[in-house]
């Protein structure tokens, strides 16, 4: 994996990896949450897409210049976030980000809802 640092000034680095730029945030908090923001913005940028494979853990500890150590750390946020999932002996993959659920579904609601105008 090759890569050349495009630009380079206090506040930020831009790398350029493979066509692609990615932006180094000032290093005001832990590595792992600055690699976690990097990957969750090209989730949300649309440049990871739901269902595509993450490189491994040594190609984005290369790529972002950490440690595989701060990599695992930004993939665990990430799971947690409900961002992505690791799949045994597949990879780590985006996930779709489902909007947290109604605890009755809407059928149930409104049925639920013509009872009550009903009965009174």
């Amino acid at each position: 994996m090759t890569f050349d640092i495009v630009d380079k000034s206090a506040s930020v680095t831009i790398i350029l990896l493979y066509n692609m730029t990615i932006p180094r945030l000032p290093r005001n908090k832990p590595l792992y949450e600055q690699v976690c923001e990097l990957i969750e913005t090209r989730i949300i940028e649309g440049d990871l897409s739901v269902g595509e494979k993450l490189p491994t853990e040594n190609e984005m500890a290369e790529m972002y210049q950490v440690s595989r150590t701060v990599i695992r750390e930004a993939i665990k946020a990430l799971t947690e976030k409900g961002r992505i999932e690791t799949r045994v002996a597949k990879g780590t993959f985006v996930v779709a980000m489902l909007p947290k659920r109604c605890a009755l579904p809407l059928k149930q609601l409104r049925a639920w809802m013509k009872v009550a105008v009903l009965a009174t």
